[in-house]
């Protein structure tokens, strides 16, 4: 077993990043110092990280808040910055931006400083005024809450007795979420669509007004929530197991892309839904080499066992095997209404798979690469609310057997292995190695 201690910082590991991939400017976009004067000559200052991209050889993408010389408050913003070979790319995010979009356009250096209207692959994102109009919303008051440069737009659209939640995505994204989300409407808690526009990708669905949950050792009123409490968490497992007990029909087989045929009397179907998570893991796992060249043994590791605990890619699965499952389950998925009622949001990767899933990502959720601790310190924390998830699921419907829970929980905290990396902790690399350690350990 590999050790949890590292004497490398990030600013270590970002400088080392650097000397591999000199075609990109690691060492400009990930140093606050240099990034900061970088953007004071352009009449901008850095504000507090948000979220860092990175595609060895070709890209990096960041955002942040960020304050432009002039105006009164912080705003969102982000940075582009590509290898040579593709500098006619962000020319075309340049002279094809919205008029004051641009903040900064470095075209020797191949970087793009920007607002977030900049964004080209987020059509909604463009002009919010005209996508209102797009969904039939009318004139609404439309404020971003998160922009994930290149990948997703949350905003939030107010007026006229309205309140809504625009969720904006990459080309051809929305449109089979909103046949899974129309399908799913009438078979349990998943948010109605109220308008959904093709061409921008964009869909409109109901704001839920409460308290979002949050989880031990976040500071309580740091704007996430207030932490869950034991009774709320066993509520919130009966939510998620009323959600799995949803029937899954031939009819929703297909609306989830799954064929179904079968054998000896029993309904089957292709393991694909059952991978998924390993899948993503596996891929999470090979850039997080890429980053600590160091931890590639116990990736291999501990993939090459997961693989021998999941149905191989041409194997075929029972129908029954699977629940209607939310995809990216959490306790920050989770409102407390105003009258006590439970509701899950952020439906964006409902799908159909083990039920296992939704339980593990809760609990890799929770070693949350934002706190000043890491796992197993997380783990032992949050380890009375994980328990009373599983009571309050337990009293709806039967708990996946314990091997394949482990072994999807493992799965699921390598999907958050780069979280530290992309949220630039200070000591990302130490967190990483103790997050791998730490799904070594719970695999077991």
């Amino acid at each position: 077993m590999m050790s949890a201690e590292t004497t490398m910082t990030g600013a270590d590991a970002f400088a080392a990043l650097a000397g591999k991939d000199p075609a990109l400017p690691v060492g400009l976009v990930t140093d606050d110092r240099r990034l900061d004067a970088w953007m004071a000559e352009r009449g901008a200052r850095l504000g507090a990280r948000r979220w860092l991209r990175y595609k060895p050889e070709t890209s990096l993408c960041a955002s942040f808040d960020m304050t432009v010389e002039g105006a009164d408050r912080a705003e969102l913003g982000w940075l582009l910055a590509v290898v040579p070979s593709s500098q006619s790319k962000i020319a075309k995010v340049a002279s094809r931006a919205p008029e004051g979009s641009i903040v900064s356009f470095d075209e020797a250096g191949g970087i793009v400083l920007a607002r977030p209207a900049a964004d080209r692959q987020l059509a909604a994102l463009r002009d919010p005024a005209a996508t209102m109009a797009a969904l039939g919303l009318g004139d609404l008051t439309v404020k971003t809450v998160v922009h994930n440069p290149q990948r997703r737009w949350v905003a939030r659209a107010r007026g006229a007795g309205r309140d809504l939640v625009i969720r904006g995505y990459t080309a051809g994204e929305a449109a089979p979420l909103v046949a899974r989300m129309r399908a799913c409407a009438d078979l349990g808690p998943v948010l109605p669509v109220v308008a959904f526009d093709e061409k921008r990708d964009c869909v409109a669905v109901p704001f839920v007004g409460g308290q979002v949950l949050g989880l031990p050792t976040r500071a309580a009123g740091d704007g996430r929530g207030f932490v869950a409490s034991i009774p709320i968490a066993v509520e919130v497992g009966e939510a998620l197991g009323r959600l799995h007990a949803t029937p899954v029909s031939a009819d929703l087989l297909d609306v989830f892309g799954q064929s179904c045929e079968t054998v000896d009397g029993i309904a089957v179907t292709s393991a694909r839904a059952a991978r998924e998570i390993v899948d993503d893991a596996a891929g999470t796992a090979a850039m997080a080499g890429i980053l600590l060249p160091e931890l590639v043994p116990a990736l291999d590791d501990i993939i090459a066992e997961l693989e021998t605990r999941i149905p191989p890619v041409d194997a075929t699965i029972p129908v029954s095997s699977l629940v209607l499952s939310h995809g990216d389950f959490s306790f920050d998925q989770v409102v407390l209404g105003h009258e006590g009622e439970i509701s899950l949001i952020d439906w964006d990767r409902i799908r159909l798979a083990p039920a296992a899933d939704d339980l593990a990502h809760a609990y890799a959720a929770g070693l949350d690469a934002d706190d000043p601790v890491a796992p197993p310190e997380f783990a032992l924390a949050m380890e009375p609310l994980w328990n009373a998830l599983l009571k309050g699921y337990a009293t709806v419907r039967p708990l996946p057997e314990a091997g394949e829970l482990r072994a999807r929980c493992a799965a699921a905290i390598l999907t958050r292995l780069t979280q530290p990396f992309r949220r630039s902790h200070p000591q990302w690399p130490s967190h990483m190695k103790k997050f791998l350690a730490h799904a070594h350990s719970v695999l077991g």
